[in-house]
């Protein structure tokens, strides 16, 4: 990603830009019109040295990204961008199919080339900085940071080796999204064909400034040596902002097979404060006379002091926006009261039986 990397690249952009770029919606891309329907092609290599080394086409449907005039000395590696300028994201998720068997030399022998392709997330056009999604014909997904042209790891354990058949397809899913203390980046990669795994293999919380706000969703390709064969299909491409999270209403809002405070993306969530059940004060799992007392500590206090006594609010029951779930930040009428108790004695299991899981849902 080197060559990529230059400030004065960004003449080009600026100007595609400048009428000011819009949230959009998402976008998908199939190519089945031969077109790139609407992409830009950005190459900084092409504004540096006027030569066109990140070539683009569509071949049989799919986007065909590869290079030609390659460097003779190092640095040797190019990069390539196609992107939206009207789509602007913050919370992000990109998906798409990279068609390694299109091309002879992966399709019948692994190689170490280091051919890659994959996403630049709230990329910045005007200090060529994002967040960068790649894998390459190795098996290698990487999560990077680029800041100014530059590209580090984003963190530790961001570069993770699957080891995937290069003859294969692949898809690469990943996503960008605000959580509590940084931006949550992540990825994971799969045959095509197979079940999408539940889990992401590279992971990375980005807590360094400057932590990146919003910026175009943009496909990426990058090569790494001079062999005239490294190009690389790639097909049904889609970025769009990631579905909006809630921590309490009992479903999979994000599609990741874990729901409320399973998924580590609530963590910190104030629905995710309380035990499950809410009454399970003490957290040892069962809700009996030592949870009682705490409960009644809370029902004594003053109204001032309910809710500096520690949980409080998470027995402060009252659905006050009547939506049918409890969040400890959205409910409550600031009163331990006879309705509270209601909803404890619904939970109350007595000492070492475990209480239940759904009695306050």
């Amino acid at each position: 990603m080197s060559s990529m990397i230059r400030a004065t690249a960004l003449a080009v952009t600026a100007c595609v830009l400048a009428a000011g770029p819009v949230i959009a919606a998402g976008w998908s891309r199939n190519y089945d019109d031969g077109t790139t329907q609407g992409l830009f092609e950005f190459d900084p290599a092409l504004v540096m040295q006027g030569v066109d080394e990140f070539r683009v086409s569509v071949v049989n449907g799919s986007l065909r990204m590869g290079f030609a005039n390659l460097p003779t000395a190092a640095p040797d590696n190019d990069s390539g961008l196609m992107l939206d300028p009207m789509q602007v994201l913050a919370d992000t998720s990109g998906l798409m199919l990279i068609k390694w068997s299109t091309n002879p030399r992966f399709a019948t022998t692994p190689t170490s080339s280091e051919m890659n392709a994959g996403w630049v997330l709230r990329l910045n056009t005007n200090t060529l900085s994002g967040y960068v999604f790649v894998i390459d014909d190795r098996g290698y997904l990487q999560i990077q940071k680029l800041l100014g042209g530059e590209v580090f790891d984003a963190c530790p354990d961001s570069n993770v080796k699957l080891g995937l058949d290069p003859s294969k397809d692949w898809w690469l899913r990943a996503e960008v999204l605000n959580v509590a203390g940084g931006v949550q980046l992540r990825a994971r990669a799969w045959v095509a064909d197979t079940a999408e795994p539940v889990e992401w293999q590279a992971t990375c919380l980005d807590t360094e400034p400057p932590l990146f706000a919003a910026g175009v969703a943009s496909l990426v390709a990058n090569e790494d040596s001079a062999d005239i064969e490294n190009w690389v299909d790639v097909d049904d491409t889609s970025a769009g902002p990631l579905p909006e999270l809630i921590c309490y209403n009992h479903a999979d809002d994000d599609g990741d097979g874990l729901t409320d405070c399973a998924d580590p993306d609530c963590a910190g969530a104030a629905a995710c404060t309380c035990n499950d059940p809410f009454a399970d004060i003490d957290r040892d799992g069962d809700v009996d006379q030592v949870d009682f007392g705490f409960w009644q500590l809370c029902y004594t206090a003053t109204i001032a002091e309910q809710f500096d006594v520690g949980r409080c609010d998470c027995l402060d029951r009252d659905d006050t926006n009547t939506d049918g779930f409890f969040s400890p930040d959205l409910d409550g009428n600031n009163l331990i009261d006879s309705s509270d108790f209601d909803a404890f004695v619904q939970c109350f299991s007595g000492p070492t039986i475990a209480a239940s899981k759904t009695c306050d849902d």
